[in-house]
């Protein structure tokens, strides 16, 4: 009798406060006539609904930005081929300006040495070598010479 009576007080309080939390989760609302574990059941798959509502919003969030930051880098990509593009054509020009130079420099050295006629190569070398042999310099003391020792 005794461990029936203790049965059905442990019953009649975990039924309240069962009762209790749900109408806590209600927020106010007057909670249905239901078995407060079936209420519970249906909270706790509301909840999963939406966190999966959630999960599937941050996924087409994370997709969306996905494919923001892949056109942003097509876009630069494109940018960068067309700078190199446009380097490329620049050193071409300055490339052939240089060539069209060094054929006006040849063609004026070569009317020179037709003028001259002599070669530019050989004045050249025989103005750097006249100045070898005979010229040499002559290294020594001028007025003061150094004393080295004590004095």
């Amino acid at each position: 009798m005794i461990e029936t009576t203790r049965e059905q007080h442990y019953e009649n309080y975990r039924t309240n406060k069962l009762e209790s939390v749900l109408d806590k989760n209600k927020n106010g609302e007057e909670a249905p006539n239901k078995n407060p574990l079936a209420a519970i059941e249906d909270e706790k798959l509301e909840h999963d609904q939406k966190v999966l509502q959630m999960t599937l919003d941050m996924e087409s969030v994370f997709r969306r930005k996905v494919e923001e930051k892949q056109e942003k880098m097509l876009r630069t990509e494109k940018d960068e081929l067309e700078k190199v593009s446009i380097s490329k054509k620049e050193l071409e020009r300055d490339k052939a300006s240089l060539e069209r130079k060094k054929e006006e420099l040849l063609e004026e050295k070569r009317n020179w040495e037709k003028e001259n006629n002599t070669a530019l190569a050989n004045i050249l070398l025989a103005g750097s070598t006249d100045s070898l042999g005979s010229r040499k310099k002559k290294h020594s003391m001028t007025v003061n010479p150094f004393k080295f020792g004590r004095t």
